[in-house]
């Protein structure tokens, strides 16, 4: 690998340009590359019996003696230095400290629903020196310090990046192995969220009701409260969290409770979002928040209020925004598209014109088609079976299929399936997602490695720039536009409503008419059928 003294711009996914010695953490793979470089460079110095942890490009080492410590850290510089390694002399540290040298360490962490993060600060004789700090402490004397002064940690705290790594449970399984079942639980999940305490809840109404610590039925207590959080869809529940955090917030710069919660103050609460221009959705999800955390607390629900009910109804009469739908595909868009590129074998376009295909022949939302699997497709002559495993309608995960017949077109989704599978060339891994990001070697595509789904945003960009290029830049489209236009395209065809309604997935017949444009012909068919 080519070593450079001054690194070149490399462009990130957050638009900031690495003219800074960091990672370029903008690549993917930058993280796993660099681990495996350092693995060989940290082999050396504990093979010369140096006391030293790497994590990336952070590294931390001791040793029994100050005089050892200067050594090692004067040996390190050294190789770093022959091996070509271009040192942050800014954010380095290289002088020992002992116990003695210390005044006072002050840790800033914080927890958002995205992550963790926290900086180390060691004030030593009228110096102070940073570190970013990740880890797990003990027996240190805890302190609440608001925002306003907790800036850097809050932020690091809300950094997120579609690579990040993780602990794997295994990792806790082992350190409880070693000291027993851990009782305090640091990482902001639904179980331990601050201000509901579901935990804490269920153990006190158990202790309430006979349970004596210690017991069987005590260690089922932590159970109960997943099964809890399991009678709504993970997304339901961090929808939930975060409204009644923005309730929490809000009310306590009041200097009120918001858990218990009054029903005046919820009233209120509800009048400031209409009175800041908020819609429906949010009013209802606002109530529907400080019912669940009420419910979880086992609390009395605040929202049974006839306050809270008709200003409910208020949002739904004079808050209610005009909503503007996307226009459906046509068909022979479709075929037009498929025309255009009958002759390309670059899979980027191929895989995108796939999924194209599948989103409008099988009504398919994003979420449905971007979780297929090689698994799920079931390739026969004259049709698909697509097995959608989870859908926003299936609340129970009960599972369906939907057929897809062979046409007659370019446009064809059986034919461009294959097509597919044919630049794809071998697959190994069936159970990997059909639809994976692409990457470029030696003038070929392949998809990742790496089992990951497609992002929202990089599909949705991917299909409605390709769809733009038959219907023109101004059109309003997007990738429930595919679902609405063969939703359309069947209903026009007379195709009947049962099997239409089973097709779509759709639970109600409100529902599916929302996705239906009527085409001309049918709407006159009523004042026809008049015979005036």
């Amino acid at each position: 690998m080519p070593l450079f003294t001054t690194p070149e711009p490399i462009e990130l996914k957050n638009n900031r340009s690495a003219l800074e010695n960091v990672l370029p953490f903008g690549l993917s793979t930058a993280g796993y590359i660099f681990s495996k470089v350092m693995r060989e460079v940290v082999k050396l110095w504990r093979s010369k019996g140096y006391k030293i942890v790497m994590y990336l490009d952070d590294g931390m080492g001791g040793a029994s003696t100050l005089h050892e410590a200067e050594l090692v850290s004067l040996e390190i510089r050294k190789d770093l230095d022959r091996l070509g390694f271009l040192v942050a002399a800014d954010k380095s540290h290289w002088e020992p400290l002992t116990e003695s040298d210390v005044n006072k360490v002050t840790i800033y962490c914080d927890e958002s629903d995205t992550g963790f993060g926290g900086h180390l600060t060691i004030c030593s004789e009228g110096e102070q020196t940073e570190f970013e700090w990740y880890g797990v402490w003990n027996e240190w004397e805890s302190k609440w310090i608001p925002r306003s002064e907790n800036v850097k940690a809050d932020s690091l705290s809300r950094m997120t990046d579609c690579d990040d790594w993780s602990v794997k449970q295994c990792v806790f399984d082992y350190f409880d192995n070693i000291w027993g079942p851990h009782t305090c639980d640091r990482f902001a999940d639904l179980h331990n969220i601050t201000g509901i305490g579901l935990h804490d809840s269920i153990k006190r109404n158990a202790e309430k009701h006979g349970v004596e610590p210690g017991s069987y039925l005590a260690d089922l207590c932590p159970y109960l409260s997943s099964w809890i959080l399991s009678s709504k869809s993970d997304n339901t529940n961090k929808s939930y969290f975060n409204s009644f955090k923005r309730w929490e917030n809000f009310i306590k710069v009041q200097g009120h409770s918001a858990l218990p919660a009054s029903p005046m103050h919820v009233a209120l609460y509800l009048t400031h979002l209409l009175q800041n221009g908020s819609s429906q959705h949010p009013v209802n999800v606002a109530v529907y928040a400080i019912r669940w955390a009420h419910e979880c607390a086992g609390l009395p629900d605040p929202t049974k209020n006839a306050y809270v009910t008709s200003l409910q109804e208020a949002a739904r009469r004079k808050a209610s925004r005009v909503v503007q739908k996307k226009e459906p595909i046509t068909k022979d868009v479709l075929i037009e598209l498929c025309d255009k590129f009958v002759d390309e074998n670059d899979l980027l376009i191929v895989r995108n014109l796939t999924t194209i295909l599948f989103c409008f022949a099988g009504f398919l939302r994003f979420d449905e088609v971007i979780s297929l699997t090689f698994n799920d497709v079931l390739v026969h002559d004259e049709y698909l079976v697509l097995s959608i495993k989870k859908s926003k309608t299936d609340q129970y995960r009960q599972g369906s299929e939907v057929l897809v017949a062979k046409g007659s077109t370019s446009a064809c989704p059986v034919n461009m399936y294959k097509r597919y599978l044919e630049l794809l060339g071998p697959i190994s891994e069936k159970q990997f997602f059909l639809f994976r990001p692409i990457f470029r070697s030696k003038g070929v595509f392949k998809l990742i490695y790496k089992n990951k789904k497609l992002s929202y945003t990089s599909t949705r960009s991917n299909l409605v720039s390709l769809l733009k290029t038959i219907m023109g830049e101004h059109v309003n489209i997007g990738i429930h536009s595919l679902r609405a236009g063969g939703a359309t395209v069947a209903a026009n065809s007379n195709v009947d409503e049962r099997c239409l309604k089973k097709h779509g997935r759709w639970r109600s017949d409100s529902a599916k008419d929302g996705y239906i444009v009527d085409s001309l012909d049918k709407r006159l068919m009523v004042s026809r059928s008049l015979e005036l």
